[in-house]
């Protein structure tokens, strides 16, 4: 372990700045705590003080400090509840709690809610209580690149799967573009004829106006004779239906596209309230191609409230487990796609035909890196990452499968999302 933390993002050759916040009411206790880390020699440290939690908490949101020293009974807040608050509002920084309260069941519940360190006063010297910040900021470091590495991974998982599913979606693409390029071709064909006999109207128009009664009929003629030789009446019929395939297939284009960026993009920080059918029916498009020459879908879609979640990341376990279960189907099967509210969750069933998962498997399929595929057909990273995002969730996710009969993935997550990472 390295001697002195380092400010995310930066390295430096001697001791790095350690920026703590210290949220204390009592005057004499702020005092000491200041004065044993300015004796520090090793670690420099930059500390700022709240004697309230309501201006530790605003401190907190402007200064972004890398620990903060925390005391759980203060004027305006008691207890766990000031941990709570805190912890709520400093997602980037190490936090300890420093107290003059000694009881165990509270510690242990303080580490449990995010505390990096529980630390009594009274109980603590100079060289521990440097020690304890120094560690805390370099635990907080560890698990921001260790979060930062796992979201990698996810987003590289995610881009293998969406790259594996490339020449199917190029397919999905090609196929409108085609007959929209088709439909323009004709078109032109179709703006030439109108072209032509909007010229002879424009004569006739010029024969009228200048009351040359002699010319109208061999302009009317004229017309009459595109009209027959570019078949008008059916350009006119034509044209409509040409504009709408068109409208349409451009509408395809662009759905594929917005899914693909949908699916392509890292999750936002923040939770979102959506609708879990919305993304199962994004999802069914980008995979559509892969399911569509061997599988049957079924949708039972039910009645369901919206979920508080990380969308992307969700969309990225529906896609997961509807490629495996149409890799599953050796021929022609059925996959059956159910959701439902059930107490304060919502439930998602996956369900195949396929050839169904060996027992010895069962307990194996979301370890990473284990595959039951063939050499170039998977990374053994799928199902592992799914398991990983919906724990994440405070969901489950469970596996039932019969050899020759199919599987069936039930994945259930809360309404309400107690974890926002």
């Amino acid at each position: 372990m390295s001697e002195t933390p380092t400010h995310p993002g930066r390295q430096g050759d001697g001791p790095t700045t350690v920026n703590v916040l210290l949220v204390e009411d009592n005057p004499g206790d702020a005092r000491l705590i200041r004065e044993i880390l300015k004796e520090s020699e090793n670690v420099s440290f930059a500390v700022e003080h709240a004697a309230c939690l309501q201006t530790g908490l605003e401190r907190l949101r402007e200064a972004d400090p890398h620990v903060v020293l925390l005391d759980l009974s203060l004027p305006d807040s008691q207890g766990l509840d000031t941990l709570a608050r805190t912890h709520e509002a400093a997602s980037q920084a190490a936090l300890i709690v420093l107290t003059g309260l000694d009881d165990e069941k509270v510690a242990l519940e303080a580490v449990r809610q995010g505390a990096q360190d529980y630390l009594v006063k009274g109980q603590i010297d100079n060289t521990l209580l440097v020690r304890a910040v120094r560690y805390a900021t370099e635990r907080k470091q560890a698990e921001k690149a260790l979060q930062e590495s796992q979201k990698q991974l996810m987003q590289s998982e995610k881009m293998a799967c969406i790259g594996q599913l490339a020449a199917g979606v190029a397919h999905e693409i090609n196929n409108p573009v085609g007959f929209v390029m088709s439909n323009m071709g004709t078109l032109v064909g179709y703006v030439a004829a109108f072209k032509e006999v909007i010229a002879e109207y424009e004569k006739l128009a010029a024969a009228v106006s200048n009351e040359d009664g002699d010319a109208h009929s061999p302009i009317l003629t004229r017309i009459e004779e595109i009209r027959t030789r570019q078949e008008l009446p059916y350009i006119m019929e034509d044209v409509d239906k040409l504009l709408a395939e068109s409208a349409d297939g451009a509408e395809r284009i662009r759905d594929i596209i917005q899914n693909l960026r949908s699916f392509a993009r890292t999750d936002e920080g923040q939770l979102k309230e959506v609708d879990i059918n919305q993304g199962i029916e994004a999802t069914l498009k980008i995979v559509w191609n892969e399911l569509k020459y061997k599988c049957n879908v079924h949708k039972k879609l039910g009645d369901i409230p919206r979920v508080q979640c990380y969308p992307g990341r969700l969309n990225q376990v529906f896609m997961n487990v509807l490629v495996n279960a149409a890799q599953a189907i050796e021929e022609r099967g059925d996959i059956t796609i159910e959701t439902e509210a059930l107490d304060s969750s919502v439930v998602i069933r996956i369900a195949d035909t396929g050839r169904g998962i060996r027992p010895e498997h069962l307990s194996r399929i979301f370890d990473p890196f284990f595959t039951t595929k063939g050499i170039g057909k998977g990374t053994g990273l799928g199902l592992s990452i799914s398991h990983g995002i919906i724990e994440s969730h405070n969901g489950t996710i469970h596996v039932q499968s019969q050899l020759g009969k199919g599987t069936t993935f039930t994945i259930r997550l809360p309404i309400k999302a107690a974890n926002d990472e």
